[in-house]
């Protein structure tokens, strides 16, 4: 799939915002609305543009403090498990701290993407559940002073 200006567009004026209308879009863009009509419907299609979200405050949600998780991972011990690293994803998702888990990498094996009311629960959540994963071998964090 090959994208052009008039896709790239259309997908930079969504991710500002998802809910804007086609005769919105059309109208930015300077196109007609059966154009962008079309050239929406065919990025959805072809997986360009593969769902529509919301940016929550998370201030208000109870879940202000944002942190990356470092985690470094004993491969020796994860094989000895039936599910290697695939059943330590599952289990890290398992826990509403953690947001996203990205595979990376050099020295550290998994970044975690974790949000948590306070710098207490995340030192909670940081002893009582990472540390006690089996295969989470050492781990560092960082925390996000400014989001943006």
């Amino acid at each position: 799939m090959t994208l052009d200006e008039t896709d790239l567009k259309i997908i930079e004026e969504l991710k500002q915002n998802s809910r804007a209308t086609v005769r919105e879009l059309a109208k930015r863009l300077g196109q007609p609305i059966t154009t962008v009509h079309n050239r929406f419907r065919k990025l959805k299609k072809d997986g360009a543009i593969q769902r529509f979200t919301i940016e929550p405050d998370y201030e208000k949600l109870g879940r202000g403090v944002c942190a990356f998780v470092m985690a470094g991972i004993d491969h020796e011990k994860l094989l000895g498990g039936k599910e290697g690293l695939e059943g330590l994803k599952r289990q890290l998702r398992r826990f509403p701290e953690v947001e996203r888990i990205y595979a990376v990498t050099g020295e550290i094996d998994l970044v975690l993407l974790v949000r948590t009311a306070s710098i207490k629960e995340l030192d909670e959540f940081l002893i009582r559940k990472l540390r006690n994963i089996h295969g989470v071998q050492k781990t560092v964090t960082q925390i996000v002073l400014e989001e943006g």
